[in-house]
């Protein structure tokens, strides 16, 4: 198997079966086509629930390397910023070259923002038909080295709304993550059940933030 197997050593990583566009977290990522389209699947969601000020600013920066990744303003959505990753050419299918590019990048816009929290759904699964197993083991391996450097980013979320996704990455991360709490609760986001946490056994557990304010 790719890729470090070893806990973090800082940060922590966080699974919850979720909508992507209820996270309150700094920054969520939307894979995407390098021509920035939000058409289907997550993408579609953040276009109509986050509103068309996305995807203007996504027609003004125009097409992207596959592999890249991009900020935009969040407009509806409760957090911060959307990190659009490159992973797909318009019409056809994701790749793990272009997942583990988008993933690094994604993670390098969140650097550049200050972003703590970052919530990601399953780069390159769903309509880009990336296999979702290799999907889990390419971003676990992309989270993991990412919390040994020095980041500000202090959680990520891998976010599925599907629960077979949620089961398969639930069963890579267990594997994978042999001996850590997998059942530690932590923050909800707007209502949801806890998610299940991956943390270095016998790190502190993150004091609970306010609730976010009532959406209108």
């Amino acid at each position: 198997m790719a890729g470090d197997t070893q806990p973090p050593a800082r940060g922590r990583l966080y699974l919850q079966q979720a909508e992507l566009t209820s996270m309150a977290t700094d920054a969520i990522v939307n894979p995407v086509n390098n021509d920035l389209i939000l058409g289907s699947d997550v993408s579609g969601a953040i276009r109509r629930i986050g509103g068309p000020q996305i995807q203007e600013e996504c027609h003004a920066i125009g097409t992207i390397p596959l592999g890249e990744a991009v900020v935009t303003a969040a407009g509806g959505l409760p957090c911060r910023w959307v990190i659009h990753a490159a992973v797909v050419p318009l019409g056809l299918w994701a790749d793990a070259r272009w997942v583990r590019r988008g993933m690094q990048n994604a993670l390098a816009r969140a650097v550049e923002r200050g972003a703590k929290s970052i919530a990601f759904p399953p780069v390159g699964h769903g309509a880009g038909g990336f296999a979702i197993d290799r999907c889990a083991d390419i971003m676990l391996d992309e989270v993991l080295q990412h919390f040994r450097g020095d980041s500000p980013v202090e959680e990520a979320y891998f976010i599925l709304h599907d629960a077979k996704d949620f089961a398969a990455f639930e069963e890579r991360m267990k594997e994978r993550l042999a001996g850590v709490d997998l059942t530690a609760p932590a923050r909800p986001m707007r209502g949801e059940a806890p998610p299940l946490k991956v943390e270095p056994p016998g790190s502190a557990l993150p004091p609970s933030p306010p609730p976010p304010p009532a959406q209108p």
